[in-house]
């Protein structure tokens, strides 16, 4: 495979990326799974002999598509002929790269934010075959050289690919970078009731061997160290992920993931590239505004997106316009002209006779292990809201699944709505208590 033609799948879409593979492969000609039920692949939709892997469209949405205890408890369209397409094995890790920046809503601010990058562990379980064919070469079993074939003279490619996915990581990472890695020898652990020195780490960053304050030695799983790891630990520890294999650690793969050299252009062009696949929350031109605590969100894509689906339809093209954000007090006379977002702290009550509406949002945006029924935007369609009919809450002490005295106390909460479901929420509910905290208009 040339790297021209890497370099030209990368600027694609994940859509168009796999309608360029049919045109290259062509389409499948056979479901993947038999029958509903999922518990036996169709024979013959592998063309490994080709060395050729079948890669399912919907793994953006869902996941392990094609382990049948995966695929059982998700839509059987997605194991459809018409849902799967044919690429080689250096396609499909940039297929699930892809499917990674989809799925990335925020900038990384916390270290742990580094491996929550990879969604699925798709790139992992990719990286481990492609490894191993790098590795073993002409040990392989047939299938697999077969496969090797298609790639055999892309190892700098690859090591480019992986190198600018940390590059991305480290280019959309805003928290703090600066401190040292601390799974090193030397380092003390920090429990409740004592200190514990580091003595040893092994090659793969998940067992250390610590100094008690008796004298003795003894092993660990390093995640009970967790909440001291650093950015540079989280980014040894991905890069050691990607570079591991079946059954040993692949130093000369970790050092040249991590390593200098002279590569540096085409890592930031690939790297450049991922960007064309990053929506946010639906957003992506605002998601480089950022905004501090106070708004409740940490940046404009975030917070435009918690008014959003409306209950009201919106009728509002936001693209290409400015957001312009203000705090506090009466929403400004400019807002009213256009489309306006506003975050109002309230109490209220529903009115008799009409339907509650009002999504409660501040728990949205969260992580779950499959996106299923989600949106274009890679969002929830239908989950992560409550609709409200009052602001009260149960009473903590009488909030008992056996008791039969639940009582309500007033309470206030933090709504996002949009100008109109702004308006609705004024003549749909009776309102105790209302203050604007924050908003946005887009002119």
């Amino acid at each position: 495979m040339v790297r021209e033609e890497i370099y030209k799948e990368l600027q694609m879409t994940y859509e168009e990326l796999q309608q360029y593979l049919i045109q290259k492969y062509g389409g499948a000609e056979y479901d993947y799974f038999a029958t509903p039920e999922c518990k036996s692949k169709s024979k013959k939709v592998s063309r490994t002999k080709e060395g050729l892997y079948c890669h399912h469209m919907d793994e953006d949405k869902g996941g392990n598509l094609s382990d049948p205890r995966g695929a059982i408890s998700q839509p059987f369209e997605w194991q459809k002929k018409e849902r799967l397409v044919y690429c080689n094995i250096l396609e499909h890790l940039i297929l699930h790269i892809k499917i990674a920046v989809l799925r990335q809503k925020d900038v990384f601010e916390k270290p742990q934010d580094v491996i929550r990058f990879f969604t699925t562990g798709g790139i992992f379980m990719l990286c481990e075959e492609i490894n191993d064919m790098y590795i073993k070469r002409e040990t392989l079993v047939e299938w697999k050289k077969r496969c090797y074939e298609e790639v055999k003279e892309n190892y700098k490619d690859y090591r480019i690919l992986l190198q600018a996915i940390l590059a991305y990581i480290d280019a959309n990472y805003v928290g703090e970078k600066t401190k040292d890695a601390f799974l090193v020898p030397g380092s003390i652990v920090h429990f409740a009731d004592c200190d514990c020195e580091i003595l040893k780490v092994n090659t793969k960053r998940n067992i250390f061997q610590l100094r008690l304050p008796t004298g003795e030695e003894k092993s660990f799983k390093s995640e009970i160290a967790i909440r001291q790891f650093t950015y540079a630990d989280y980014i040894n520890m991905v890069a050691g992920k990607m570079a591991s294999g079946y059954d040993i650690f692949y130093v000369r793969i970790y050092e040249d993931i991590l390593g200098d050299n002279d590569s540096k252009a085409e890592i930031e062009a690939y790297m450049n590239t991922f960007k064309v696949d990053f929506v946010g929350h639906g957003f992506a031109d605002y998601a480089n505004i950022h905004l501090n605590d106070s708004y409740g969100a940490k940046n404009a894509d975030t917070y435009i997106s918690k008014a959003l689906p409306m209950h009201c339809d919106m009728t509002y093209d936001l693209k290409g316009k400015e957001a312009v954000f203000w705090k506090g007090g009466r929403i400004p006379a400019k807002a009213k002209k256009s489309f306006y977002i506003v975050r109002i702290e309230t109490m209220f009550d529903l009115k008799e006779g009409y339907e509650p509406f009002v999504r409660y949002r501040e728990r949205d945006f969260m992580r779950v292990p499959f996106l299923l029924d989600i949106d274009n935007s890679h969002n929830f369609k239908t989950k992560g809201w409550f609709v409200l009919s009052t602001s009260d809450v149960y009473d903590k002490a009488t909030d008992k699944y056996y008791d039969k005295d639940k009582q309500l106390v007033d309470a206030k909460v933090i709504l996002t709505l949009g100008k109109e479901d702004y308006e609705l929420f004024q003549e749909t509910y009776d309102i105790r208590y209302l203050k604007v905290l924050d908003g946005c208009y887009f002119c």
